[in-house]
């Protein structure tokens, strides 16, 4: 089983080839992460969902004030 190592002040795992090979993944290639409440996604940048994070990242950023005030409304509701 992966493990998250500390290599300085950043962090990394050790993805099994066999992942990687499932997943269309290879080594050099680009990804975006989006981090999950139990977990971190990973795709590749150019692929579909790549592309869908990181819009997704981008709109999170852009509009973080009202994706607040949306989820302390609801919240409160």
């Amino acid at each position: 089983m992966p493990k998250i190592t500390q290599t300085g002040n950043s962090h990394g795992v050790v993805i099994p080839v066999a992942t990687l090979a499932q997943a269309n993944l290879a080594a050099g290639d680009s990804v975006v992460m989006a981090p999950l409440q139990d977990g971190i996604l990973i795709a590749q940048e150019t692929s579909a969902s790549g592309r869908m994070v990181a819009a997704m990242l981008e709109s999170m950023d852009r509009y973080a004030e009202t994706y607040r005030t949306l989820a302390s409304e609801r919240l409160s509701a």
